[in-house]
């Protein structure tokens, strides 16, 4: 059986997306991001919606993969639609009642469309994530940064926040993981009903807390010992290279959300 694994964690491989530089995925990636949150029409949002799947289940990696990983946005997804039902109906006709609550037309469009906006940006968080590993995204950040060492702007600090954030992520999942099992080790039970599941994570707080207050405590030691801070300027190993293909990848995709985007514009 597959084991689950954390929303957006790092999976290596070699596919033709693995083998991208970062910077070229995160061109459309914050371009479509951008286009999502300004634009008004659902359209836009679907067809991103399938052009972002069709990437990610035929880029090569494992589709059960990506179906796991994607597997606990479905519960945000939920309640992100709830919540509109509920609370953004305005002054629409009602469409049907349920328990004798109205449901308008208006809350079922913005259920819908903000469900979608985040599906959306869920799926290219995902690609980005999936096939660029955490150092590889902070040196894209990076890279486009470094001329506000101008002004003495510290962007190997910022670049150093942010690995270690994407780093946490896959970290913290395991520790919650560990924790949960070590509790029903001791007769904790988080099965039944949604009220008793809510209760029993409550017994994982405290201990995934005081977890990652000591992770944090052995990472900064760990730094420090590393010599963070003497030189005024780091080296590396490894350097991306921003190729042809990148370039024809970027072009290529920045293209096809800009067409989309115009072509989706609801008419006036």
């Amino acid at each position: 059986m597959m084991r689950n694994v954390a929303l957006g964690q790092f999976q290596p491989g070699d596919t033709w997306v693995h083998r991208l530089d970062t910077r070229a995925k995160l061109v459309p990636a914050i371009l479509i991001s951008i286009a999502s949150l300004i634009t008004e029409s659902m359209l836009f949002e679907i067809s991103m919606i399938l052009g972002m799947f069709t990437l990610l289940f035929t880029s090569g990696l494992d589709r059960r993969l990506v179906a796991s990983t994607l597997k606990p946005a479905f519960f945000l997804v939920i309640f992100t639609a709830a919540y509109h039902i509920v609370f953004s109906s305005g002054q629409t006709p009602t469409l049907f009642e349920v328990f004798g609550f109205a449901v308008t037309e208006g809350a079922l469009w913005m259920a819908a469309f903000y469900s979608l906006r985040f599906i959306l940006l869920i799926a290219v968080l995902s690609l980005v994530t999936l096939t660029s590993s955490p150092s590889d995204i902070a040196e894209a950040v990076t890279s486009p940064l470094r001329i506000f060492e101008t002004i003495r702007m510290p962007v190997y600090d910022a670049t150093l926040v942010l690995f270690m954030a994407l780093r946490f992520v896959p970290i913290l999942y395991d520790e919650i993981t560990a924790i949960r099992y070590a509790q029903i080790v001791r007769g904790m039970s988080f099965a039944g009903s949604f009220v008793h599941r809510i209760r029993a994570s409550t017994a994982l707080v405290l201990p995934v807390f005081l977890a990652t207050i000591r992770r944090a405590d052995d990472l900064a030691l760990a730094i420090e010992a590393r010599g963070h801070g003497t030189v005024t300027r780091r080296t590396y190993y490894l350097r991306s290279a921003f190729g042809a293909k990148e370039w024809l990848f970027a072009f290529l995709s920045v293209a096809f959300v800009v067409a989309i985007y115009y072509l989706t514009l609801p008419y006036e």
